[in-house]
């Protein structure tokens, strides 16, 4: 008995380590790339030159009615750029990397609390979602390290699983408080203006959840009811803001047969990159560990051919608003496919499990067995480039590079001929700035460091 007793607590403890080499395996790259994160895209300059011009909240003014009208994002573009409060702040931008990482677990966590009761499994399992996405992310360098983009798409990942955690928990058969409803009302007013797909994949959520309890109760939630009539007044506030009037009545005009089956296409070719053995392992992972909880769970008792037809409209719509919206597949709105591909995933995988699955009562030598094999097909994830970043010391050569380039721009010669960068980090370089001398992107650049002109060379 004694042995039995000392063989399951040894396990236990293996099975802890391994999971948490698992989870320390893909982070701990994340916080390295965030250590060596830069000012380099020239947008984010732009940013910080209007403040430069106009003053600060006169710049978001210019940027909402002219440009964008993502307000959330507009505010935190312009207050949370280091490059506003000038060259020496460069430090945040190691800092927000990080701080929008641990935002993202947290919200994963407080979307799987009103759905499971075990907090150390929710935790967990958080922290392992978030890994599989950020390791295999299409582009973790236009997702987490690019600070004009992490304002708006990553925020938009954010706020979408805080605004569906809040979407459940209204949705609970438990009496809620009034200020519970007014975060879950600000939360969505937020998030319309974060970001666009981001929004609109909950707004999609909203209508799929009163659709189902209408046809199947012949009555809805008064609660989410509430929610959903939000969602659609932040609809309003996203479409007939004055700068997206214009982009709207544009990308409308361009609409036709083919582009809807361009966007079909794109996604039918692109999704095998998205399967794994290592997501592989964490699904198992995830069945073993809420296997029983998801039998019992009433959440998931909903037609299987219901969430596939959510799940697919919500991944096709984030795509054909990116071919729409920015014009063509780039790799930041892969980011927010794979995103809710993952999470549909997983929700699918819940109601196929709660349908047709069984009763486990899984060793814990079983578990280690699964985490072994995800460790070790995780080695083959995107993670690992960037270990061969940190090996090959990239990290220091590019920020060299850039230390480089911005002590040239701080010197006081005009009319500068900067080169490009030669070592590209894979987490941190998407582009460089060898962008039309003459655009506003150079001059943004340029007016910050108080230049005439600042060209680049070319490939």
């Amino acid at each position: 008995m004694s042995l039995n007793k000392n063989t399951g607590h040894y396990q236990g403890i293996l099975l802890k380590v391994l999971i948490l080499g698992l989870i320390t395996f893909h982070f701990v790259p994340l916080l390295i790339s965030a250590f060596y994160s830069q000012p380099t895209s020239v947008d984010d300059y732009c940013y910080a030159d209007t403040v430069q011009k106009f003053g600060m909240f006169e710049a978001m003014n210019m940027y909402y009615t002219k440009v964008t009208g993502r307000y959330l994002s507009t505010f935190l573009q312009h207050i949370l750029n280091p490059l506003s409060y000038g060259k020496e702040f460069n430090v945040g931008f190691k800092v927000l990397p990080v701080v929008f990482l641990m935002a993202m677990v947290g919200a994963v966590i407080m979307l799987l609390k009103q759905v499971f009761e075990s907090k150390a499994a929710v935790t967990g399992a958080a922290l392992i979602f978030v890994t599989v996405f950020a390791s295999q992310i299409p582009s973790i360098s236009e997702g987490l390290y690019w600070f004009a983009s992490v304002v708006v798409h990553w925020l938009g990942f954010v706020l979408f699983f805080v605004n569906c955690a809040f979407l459940l928990k209204l949705n609970s058969l438990q009496k809620l408080s009034i200020s519970t409803h007014i975060i879950a009302i600000v939360s969505v007013l937020l998030a319309a203006g974060a970001s666009e797909p981001a929004f609109l994949s909950f707004v999609m959520l909203c209508f799929a959840v009163v659709a189902f309890q209408f046809v199947k109760y012949r009555k809805v939630n008064k609660s989410v009811l509430l929610l959903t009539g939000v969602s659609l007044i932040g609809v309003a506030l996203i479409k007939f803001s004055s700068s997206n009037m214009g982009k709207q009545n544009i990308a409308l005009s361009e609409l036709d047969f083919n582009l809807l089956i361009q966007v079909f296409v794109e996604i039918a070719s692109f999704a095998k990159n998205f399967i794994s053995w290592y997501l592989g392992g964490a699904v198992v992972l995830y069945i073993l560990y809420f296997g029983n909880n998801i039998r019992a769970n009433k959440l998931f008792n909903v037609p299987i051919w219901y969430v596939l037809l959510v799940w697919f409209g919500v991944v096709y719509f984030n795509h054909f608003i990116g071919v729409v919206g920015v014009g063509g597949s780039a790799p930041r709105v892969w980011n927010g496919i794979y995103l809710y591909f993952l999470t549909g995933l997983f929700f699918v995988i819940s109601v196929a499990w709660n349908r047709f699955g069984v009763a486990l009562q899984p060793i814990v030598a079983v578990k280690i067995g699964v985490v072994a094999i995800a460790l070790l097909a995780s080695l083959k994830t995107d993670t690992l480039l960037v270990y061969k970043d940190v090996k090959h010391g990239t990290f220091t050569k590019y920020t060299n590079e850039i230390e480089e380039r911005l002590a040239v721009l701080n010197s006081e010669d005009d009319g500068l001929t900067l080169p490009l960068i030669q070592n590209k980090p894979h987490s941190l370089f998407f582009y460089d700035m060898n962008v039309n001398p003459h655009g506003q992107w150079s001059k943004c650049l340029g007016d910050y460091y108080g230049k005439h002109q600042v060209t680049f060379e070319e490939n």
